[in-house]
């Protein structure tokens, strides 16, 4: 079928194109109420406990205070690998990366490579994505006092003296909820060249079809 084929076929089943157009208006101004989504993403750095040899918390991590990190993580995390999938992406992906807008995650940041984990540093990663600020933010709040509290509970032991104990600092202090948008308008010209290309494809589809069905009941009987 060539171009003007299509455009005779158009202009004859005008309707199909006209209801397949609405439709494709309607998908596109759909898209554009879209208020996208919002995140909030937080660090719970572990601190391990100064001494007069390492008066720097952060600097002097060791493995012990990453274990502790790990065990935290999993016994918080919200699903598998923290909520993402790491099998398939990195951690610095999150979880807009991997187009979940309404979920949350907490990884233990990993950076080795393919045949290798690298957990070289005491910090869960928090993050969280939903519809309103609010909620995101809620969640987040309540993934932080999670943590922190698995953290004291795994050190509750009167053996351990209270400046021998493991804590946490948030990074930043405060969670920040950012609003993404995406790219709206790229998704509301890709409909409509999607919605205007199938509805040509059904008016001359229909054009067929039906110009057939006439044929078939004009054909004199043998």
């Amino acid at each position: 079928m060539t171009t003007w084929d299509a455009i005779a076929a158009c202009r004859r089943r005008w309707y199909v194109l006209l209801a397949g157009l609405l439709v494709t208006l309607a998908v596109v101004a759909g898209l554009g109420r879209v208020d996208g989504v919002y995140a909030a993403r937080v660090d719970v750095v572990f601190l391990a406990p100064a001494t007069p040899a390492a008066p720097n918390r952060i600097a002097s991590a060791s493995s012990s205070v990453i274990a502790i990190a790990g065990q935290v993580q999993r016994m918080v995390a919200p699903g598998p690998h923290g909520g993402i999938n790491r099998g398939a992406t990195s951690d610095a992906v999150g979880l807009l990366g991997t187009g979940v807008d309404n979920g949350s995650a907490i990884v233990l940041p990993d950076s080795g490579g393919q045949w290798a984990h690298g957990f070289d540093r005491p910090v869960l990663s928090i993050e969280v994505t939903g519809a309103s600020p609010a909620d995101v933010l809620a969640r987040t709040r309540e993934l932080v006092a999670r943590v922190e509290a698995v953290t004291l509970g795994l050190q509750d032991d009167p053996r351990i003296a209270a400046d021998n104990r493991i804590t946490t600092s948030l990074s930043p202090a405060v969670p920040q909820v950012s609003h993404h948008q995406g790219r709206r308008s790229l998704s509301m010209l890709v409909a409509l060249l999607l919605g205007l290309s199938l509805s040509v494809v059904l008016a001359s589809a229909s054009d067929r079809h039906l110009n057939l069905l006439r044929r078939l009941r004009t054909r004199p009987p043998r």
